[in-house]
């Protein structure tokens, strides 16, 4: 197959802030789903706008290993067209209330391939942050019985935001990935550094997707990871990367955390947890404890 270039380019800039009246260009359809449609009217402006400057990323001939599928569009196979590079920009933020039994604030990125949800989990004057992305089906729940929502609360009384994303298009690695890249672009453009991002299950796969290529992820946590589409882990170094996996997975066999471990560089550490399932439940408080340790520590210092 060959190593292809990846083009990859995404923008923040200072949005409208305006109500939408009509469905996404792009998506072709409107997201006024039970994702999105708490928003929809009650969205508001941040207290401080973004800064109108480009503040995003432009990733140009990465050469990904033969045969991968990670952010390496093959762009002769009809996949993107050759005159079609994915390029994403931002260009809406609202500002609205969370899901119902959330806490933190509901906000949808309309964004210039379609609207993204997510749930901001703020802490005053943070300048660090964690982004975490869920599986296939995309949503907010992620693994270990609401572990998530736990942590980005925890993390904030600590002084670390946490940005919980779902997908446009869920079980898309390539578009999921730019999702991830908008959503950490979106963090850099509101005065927060490099961000760890977590994934779960095909979502481990995206953070490694997106890791590969953003200069603004600081370090990476893939949880039962699939190894399809995580065939970057070798370009994460020097970021570090956590692999964790349940030794009694039925769904995605540990071997796949183990390999992943394998393809890439220091610093790297692998974790397996004897009787745990894909969700991790079985393993829930030790994973937590894992959790609250490994990504202070490798999120860079606070800045004033």
């Amino acid at each position: 197959m060959g190593n292809a270039a990846c083009h990859l380019r995404v923008w923040s800039y200072s949005p409208s802030y305006l109500l939408p009246q009509s469905p996404s260009r792009h998506s072709g359809e409107s997201r006024n789903d039970e994702r999105t449609n708490h928003l929809i009217g009650n969205a508001t402006p941040p207290d401080s706008p973004l800064t109108p400057q480009a503040v995003g990323c432009y990733i140009k001939d990465c050469n990904f290993p033969t045969g991968s599928s990670v952010m390496s569009p093959q762009f002769n196979s009809g996949e993107y067209p050759a005159d079609s590079r994915p390029e994403m920009q931002i260009e809406q933020v609202l500002i609205g209330p969370p899901p119902a039994g959330e806490a933190g604030d509901g906000l949808l990125i309309r964004t210039s391939r379609g609207d993204i949800p997510a749930i901001r989990h703020p802490a005053p004057d943070a300048t660090r942050a964690v982004v975490w992305v869920c599986g296939a089906r995309g949503g907010f729940a992620g693994p270990a019985r609401g572990l998530y929502a736990e942590l980005a609360q925890d993390f904030a009384a600590q002084g670390i935001a946490s940005l919980r994303l779902d997908y446009r298009q869920p079980n898309h690695i390539h578009e999921c990935a730019l999702d991830l890249v908008a959503g950490v672009n979106f963090l850099r453009a509101t005065g927060h550094g490099p961000a760890i991002v977590v994934g779960h299950s095909f979502g481990g796969a995206v953070v490694i997707a997106a890791g590969a290529v953003s200069d603004h992820i600081a370090g990476v946590v893939a949880l039962s990871p699939q190894t399809y589409g995580a065939q970057g882990a070798g370009l994460l170094a020097p970021k570090p990367l956590l692999v964790v996996h349940g030794k009694a997975d039925t769904r995605l066999p540990f071997s796949c955390a183990v390999a992943i471990h394998h393809w890439a560089g220091e610093p790297r550490e692998l974790v397996l947890y004897d009787g745990a399932e894909h969700r991790l439940d079985e393993c829930r408080a030790e994973l937590a404890n894992l959790l609250r340790r490994w990504i202070p520590d490798h999120l860079p210092a606070a800045t004033e």
